[in-house]
């Protein structure tokens, strides 16, 4: 108790120092141009497109736009296509969520390759995703032979796996390249870029089909 008592009585020993308005001036003032240049520096512009700079970010952002074109198209128009076969396809309803956890399904085991990769057996996220990106495109081309239930979800399981490992293995690629400063920029670019032929490209596949 008369630890306490005592301790109520504590005084530093800089409240007696000869100098101490001076030495609280000096903190004062650095404090000051310490504050006054973070803010300069965590001042960042709304608009950042210095991550195009890049010429593998450009390359990137190309391959990106050509790919959404036709990645996203059986997305839309998957179940529409399952519903005009209703003779054939008795699980027509369930495709979309087929496709749903294949996507997940993807993304884990791509998640896996990455994080688990080992000096031994290296694999590059680029290769990963060129050849997620390749899959798709294939599966997509002998989507046009598919028929019965059994073709739709042998489509939609391969489909699905590697267009969520392509989304992921991109998506780590270009972390990889940027960096985790711009990555979120870079990013939000990218999915700018992917949009765009999204929008076209659903619409013209919408056409062709009908």
């Amino acid at each position: 108790f008369s630890t306490f008592i005592l301790g109520i009585f504590y005084r530093s020993a800089t409240l007696y120092h000869p100098q101490r308005r001076a030495i609280l001036h000096l903190k004062s003032q650095k404090r000051k141009i310490k504050d006054k240049n973070k803010s300069q520096e965590d001042k960042l512009p709304f608009f950042d497109f210095s991550s195009l700079k890049s010429r593998t970010f450009q390359i990137i952002l190309l391959s990106s736009f050509i790919t959404s074109l036709g990645m996203f198209t059986p997305f839309m128009f998957l179940l529409y296509q399952s519903e005009q076969e209703k003779e054939v396809i008795t699980e027509g309803n369930q495709i979309q969520t087929y496709l749903g956890l294949a996507w997940v399904c993807g993304v884990f085991m791509f998640g896996l390759l990455i994080v688990k990769n080992s000096v031994d057996c290296h694999i590059g996220r680029q290769y990963l995703c060129q050849a997620a990106g390749l899959t798709c495109g294939i599966s997509v081309l002998a989507f046009t032979s598919v028929q019965g239930t059994n073709g739709y979800l042998i489509f939609v399981w391969i489909f699905g796996i590697f267009a969520g490992g392509y989304q992921y293995s991109l998506k780590m690629f270009v972390f990889e390249k940027v960096r985790a400063r711009n990555f979120a920029r870079a990013w939000g670019i990218l999915q700018m870029s992917q949009s765009i032929p999204v929008f076209l490209g659903v619409p013209i596949a919408g056409y062709i089909n009908s």
